[in-house]
């Protein structure tokens, strides 16, 4: 089996965002993008189970911005929006609760936008690195005040983007799939 891509001159979402945070008007653009393309994986009935920025491709566009194309569906699998997955794939560091626990729907691709959205803002990955590496870590930082201050209080040497920004971000990482909302009502 062969396949053929689009070849996206830019690079992959993660080498451009080895500078830092973005501007709220360009993480408002990137994600607005990215959400387009959950939602439209979505309504296909698949859940991509690994969006991260390594697997968002960067073409140029005629008008000097940027155009966003997800990648990767090695790990997509078929899931309707009331379906249930058994699987924990995924890359750590972008993985919801419910993947850890090896059950999971399409929201999960929700959370995982909510990583990256977290990236835009703050300029750093949400769950740290030396937790990446341990499912049980994991869920232990996810349960913590440590989460709870990263995403809803936030450092003092962070920036903070648009207060819109903020809540998408809050809605993107509720921890209870039930409360976080569709890849559709969240854009």
């Amino acid at each position: 089996v062969h396949m053929v891509l689009e070849f996206c001159p830019a690079g992959d979402l993660h080498d451009y965002l080895r500078d830092g945070a973005l501007r709220d008007t360009m993480s408002v653009d990137f994600m607005s993008q990215i959400l387009a393309a959950i939602a439209h994986v979505h309504r296909a009935g698949l859940v991509h189970c690994d969006v991260k920025p390594a697997n968002v491709l960067l073409c140029p566009s005629a008008g000097g911005g940027m155009v966003l194309k997800l990648s990767d569906f090695g790990l997509a699998r078929s899931c309707g929006p009331e379906d249930w997955v058994s699987s924990s794939a995924g890359t750590p560091g972008f993985l919801a609760l419910e993947v850890l626990a090896g059950r999971h729907n399409q929201l999960c691709d929700v959370w995982a936008c909510g990583c990256i959205l977290f990236e835009f803002l703050r300029g750093e990955w949400l769950v740290p690195d030396e937790v990446c590496a341990d499912t049980n870590a994991q869920r232990t930082f996810l349960r913590s005040r440590a989460f709870y201050d990263c995403v809803v209080i936030s450092r003092p040497s962070w920036r903070r983007g648009h207060a819109a920004l903020e809540a998408l971000l809050r809605r993107l990482l509720r921890l209870d799939v039930v409360d976080r909302p569709s890849s559709e009502s969240a854009l």
